[in-house]
């Protein structure tokens, strides 16, 4: 029986998965690319090549596992489908979706008057310059590691070399409603962005207070997004993660670190996979 460790399983469940996404951008598009180097070579070398997969993939959307659903609620798909979004510039949809879940599980009227605050100002208000893609109201920035072009960005003084003409056009351009037009995070405005700022402003705040944008910013990842995601390298490295996760997984995949002695059923030790480099504990089970 293979068991993760839990240590590495807490430390693993600890890590912002935007954050993950961001870090590892780089790391995939080499993957993609087939120029990565380094821990994950051998995995690597077990994926098949996607001109392989031709009747893999037909099977699996015979199955209706190749839907936007199955595959954002699905670990590598939700993983690379995020990786996709933070390449086009649309993160803000899938993290926007995500808490107000969360916001919908609030009980509090205080909480829920705090948060339905903070998304508006965060997703369906005007864009600013300082703002951090992936960023979500339930998270703190400075417990972030905020990548180096953000805060390039966000230190740089936009009005630094502006006339005091532009300085005042940009003044006047930040006053300009959204109800109408204009720019937001999630691509979302109009009718539906007025009646939630004029819900918050009454205090009329429930959980249905983002339906309407949610399932406007759910169709565009569902009729837009994630069409042109089954047309990228992203999908395609889905798939050949989904053929690997067929083959057995076997003793020959890890290698034995220490033994950490013998338990009521038999002995323990920590093993390292190969394709991995993850922890897991064993236990070898004395059948007498």
């Amino acid at each position: 029986m293979i068991k993760k460790s839990q240590k590495q399983a807490t430390k693993s469940d600890s890590k912002d998965a935007v954050t993950t996404v961001a870090q590892n951008k780089e790391f995939l598009n080499r993957i993609i690319l087939g120029k990565s180097h380094g821990n994950n070579t051998k995995l690597l070398e077990q994926l098949p090549k996607f001109s392989e997969l031709e009747e893999f993939e037909k099977t699996l959307r015979e199955q209706n596992q190749i839907t936007f659903a199955s595959v954002f609620h699905e670990p590598v798909g939700n993983y690379l489908i995020r990786t996709y979004l933070l390449s086009q510039h649309s993160i803000d949809k899938a993290i926007f979706l995500s808490d107000v879940e969360l916001f919908k599980k609030l009980k509090n009227p205080s909480a829920q008057k705090s948060v339905a605050q903070k998304i508006f100002d965060q997703f369906c208000g005007a864009e600013t310059s300082n703002h951090i893609p992936g960023l979500s109201v339930f998270e703190h920035a400075k417990n972030r590691n905020i990548p180096w072009y953000i805060e390039k960005r966000k230190n740089l003084a936009v009005n630094d070399h502006a006339s005091e003409g532009a300085k005042n056009m940009q003044a006047a351009s930040q006053k300009i409603s959204l109800f109408a037009e204009g720019t937001n995070n999630i691509g979302v405005f109009g009718k539906p962005i007025q009646k939630i700022h004029e819900k918050i402003a009454s205090q009329k705040i429930d959980e249905t207070l983002f339906d309407e944008v949610s399932q406007q910013v759910t169709n565009d990842l569902l009729l837009d997004i994630f069409p042109r995601f089954q047309q990228s390298a992203y999908h395609r490295l889905y798939l050949r993660c989904k053929f690997l996760e067929t083959k057995p997984v076997t003793i020959k995949h890890f290698d034995e670190l220490r033994s950490l002695g013998h338990g009521a059923f038999g002995l323990v030790s920590t093993n390292k996979s190969f394709l991995t480099n993850l922890l897991f504990i064993f236990f070898t089970i004395k059948k007498q």
